[in-house]
């Protein structure tokens, strides 16, 4: 089962162009079984294209047992976020799971061009805590960003960073 929430559009396969959310974004699961949570300030899951959106208004998502995928854009990317601007915190929690945060994207599978972020990233979680000013975890292209904000992460396993708590992508000219 799966989780989708956000400011603008909880699962993305279209387009969302110069959107804003300015409302706390809150998910949380309590099932006993796995669930998969995506939130976002703008959209929870993209499989689409994101260009001139901002956040700036808390995110914060938790399960007691799942995966928790949070960002300040957008929870899991797997297209196109351009553009985009976070400039409020993310939190995210699971008890018997692991959580990806980013200030921009909890996870990326796609690529995130010319966005930033500015605000606190918090990533607590008993197995796994991947955090990073940009993306808790990626595997896509990062091209043109900056982070200028404070990440903290708590877990068994925990990989935090400025920019991206663990990559096997690329990352070109980001600070």
């Amino acid at each position: 089962d799966s989780i989708f929430v956000s400011g603008v559009c909880g699962l993305n396969y279209g387009t969302i162009t110069n959107c804003t959310n300015e409302s706390k974004v809150n998910a949380i699961s309590t099932a006993e079984n796995s669930h998969y949570v995506y939130a976002g300030g703008v959209c929870g899951q993209n499989n689409g294209i994101i260009t001139d959106c901002s956040n700036k208004s808390k995110v914060n998502a938790t399960s007691k047992n799942g995966l928790v995928h949070v960002g300040g854009v957008c929870g899991y990317n797997n297209d196109t976020i351009t553009n985009c601007t976070n400039e409020s915190e993310v939190n995210t929690t699971s008890e018997n799971g692991s959580v990806y945060s980013g200030g921009v994207c909890g996870i990326n599978d796609g690529s995130i061009t010319n966005s930033f972020n500015e605000g606190t990233l918090t990533a607590e979680a008993n197995i796994v805590a991947n955090a990073g000013g940009l993306c808790g975890d990626s595997s896509g292209t990062i091209t043109n960003c900056f982070s200028k904000c404070e990440v903290k992460s708590n877990a068994k396993y925990s990989y935090a960073d400025g920019l991206c708590g663990s990559n096997s992508g690329t990352i070109t000219n980001c600070y």
